[in-house]
């Protein structure tokens, strides 16, 4: 007499798109409840610039302390609530190209004091990174013993960093 008892749970899907700001629609402060804490907020339309929803216009509310002006571009938060209800809500801010630009600052200034032994020295850095993410990864998401697995992706890098670096 034992029955299957099922209950359909609310889905609760979370995507993360990056959008560029239109407009701010509202901003101001407001207190959040059950706390004697006030909080500033932005009401913002955005546009989708990535993604499934590319070129949709939505409305974001941002309360991360981080204030955006009109053409700012950022992560913005979709959260689907079941239903057909969407929340919205921003992110941080793209900071790809500044990181981008920081990364070939420090490249440069590498190469240029250390000279060649720098150069070799960042491409000993790039080919261990790429050890890293193409192997080690991969091998432990495979299920490889951890200990085993990171030693010798260890003594690898440290062959290759040293071919690089110093010559065979």
């Amino acid at each position: 007499f034992a029955q299957n008892i099922t209950v359909e749970e609310p889905v609760f899907e979370d995507s993360v798109f990056r959008a560029t700001v239109i407009e701010i629609t509202a901003a101001g402060e407001r207190a959040i409840p059950a706390t004697r804490t006030i909080s500033e907020y932005q009401d913002m339309s955005v546009r989708i610039i990535e993604g499934a929803r590319k070129g949709e216009v939505v409305t974001v509310e941002n309360t991360t302390g981080v204030h955006f002006s009109p053409g700012d571009v950022l992560y913005v938060h979709r959260i689907e609530a079941g239903e057909g209800a969407e929340l919205w809500s921003a992110g941080e801010p793209d900071r790809r190209l500044v990181l981008f630009a920081l990364a070939l600052v420090f490249v440069l200034v590498t190469v240029l004091v250390a000279g060649r032994s720098g150069a070799q020295a960042i491409a000993s850095l790039i080919g261990s990174s790429a050890i890293v993410l193409f192997g080690l990864i991969p091998a432990l998401f495979a299920g490889a013993p951890p200990v085993i697995t990171c030693t010798a992706f260890a003594i690898l890098m440290l062959v290759f960093s040293m071919f690089v670096t110093h010559g065979w």
